[in-house]
């Protein structure tokens, strides 16, 4: 096989699957696990926009290592007509036409620093411990890295009297809310005042002394056990040398702008798991370990990836083909929109 124009010359096996009967990272998983690169998942609805729907997880796909995108029906039926004129040929032992189908993921890096967002609960203890461990590799990058933290928070419409009270802040007539938690032990209006507090501190030290978030996130880690007491945050304060008075001001003076704004920013992006991360602007969720998190940054600022796919024996299914010579018309690429699915 001629692998001419892969750039590490060995062809990539992408797979073509059908849109339904199981969930997007059940499909992206077998695919994995059939060796493929790549995932395009073909929609069957007629007159569809992939751009329509934002594939999300199901809650597992943490160990899924390869890229998805949609196609349209359409142009999922332009690729299956091309690999089955090739395998024609192939079996006709006719002059053999190829299929190629490239694809490039161009990564937006406009000032050689990658940016990225997390949503996540400090009483969320997965998602705290991630945050800690972090902190060494948001080192590393230094200037090439600008994190940003956000608070989970929806808005409940239909919550009761009793639930608005226990779980929620209240501004303009809106319930402002966190996401439910496993440990439901918690009131919702504490975690949330614990998110403004973060943001807070986020907020007056970004631009002189970041480290200092980065610190009291690793010193409340400490205070798992007295559930995040009022004396065990107020004693990280000092130990980080944060000054607890702007705080406090920034966390009761300016809490409903903070919580509208958030919540803005959380429907915008269509985070649909806690926590969650973004990286230039695409959304994923929160990886399994806080290496395999630095590993997808590091791939954000320093490179694109290229696909290349080729086919060239009687043997290759016409799902697992790729090649050169014959062109399609465009393929749309798969990316947000509106409507999150999980299959």
């Amino acid at each position: 096989m001629d692998p001419e124009g892969d750039p590490d010359n060995d062809i990539s096996p992408i797979v073509l699957v059908d849109r339904g009967g199981c969930s997007f990272v059940r499909k992206s998983k077998n695919v994995q696990e059939l060796g493929g690169a790549l995932t395009i998942i073909v929609d069957t609805r007629d007159n569809s926009s992939p751009e329509s729907v934002i594939m999300i997880d199901d809650g597992t796909g943490s160990n899924v290592a390869i890229p998805t995108l949609m196609i349209s029906k359409e142009d999922g039926a332009k690729i299956k007509e091309s690999i089955l004129k090739t395998e024609e040929s192939i079996k006709k032992n006719e002059k053999k036409e190829y299929t190629v189908l490239m694809i490039d993921f161009e990564l937006p890096k406009p000032d050689d620093r990658v940016e990225y967002d997390i949503w996540y609960s400090s009483y969320d203890i997965k998602a705290l411990d991630f945050i800690v461990n972090m902190n060494k590799y948001h080192k590393r990058l230094g200037s090439h890295a600008l994190m940003t933290p956000h608070i989970p928070v929806q808005q409940c419409k239909w919550c009761s009297t009793e639930e608005v009270m226990k779980n929620c802040i209240s501004y303009e007539r809106i319930n402002y809310c966190p996401p439910p938690l496993k440990d439901n032990r918690q009131a919702g209006t504490q975690i949330l005042r614990a998110g403004i507090r973060e943001h807070c501190i986020y907020t007056i030290y970004k631009d002189s002394a970041i480290e200092k978030w980065w610190n009291y996130m690793e010193g409340i880690s400490n205070c798992r056990n007295s559930r995040f007491s009022d004396a065990c945050t107020n004693q990280v304060l000092r130990d980080a040398s944060i000054d607890a008075e702007a705080v406090r001001s920034c966390e009761y003076g300016k809490d409903m702008e903070i919580l509208k704004e958030e919540f803005g920013i959380f429907e915008d992006y269509h985070i649909a798991y806690n926590p969650a991360l973004v990286v230039n602007n695409h959304t994923y969720r929160v990886f399994s370990s806080s290496y395999n998190c630095i590993r997808e940054l590091w791939t954000q600022r320093m490179c694109s990836r290229r696909f290349v796919l080729g086919s060239t024996s009687r043997q290759t299914s016409a799902l697992m083909t790729t090649t050169r010579k014959r062109r399609l018309g465009r393929i749309s690429q798969a990316r947000s929109a509106a409507v999150p699915s999980l299959s």
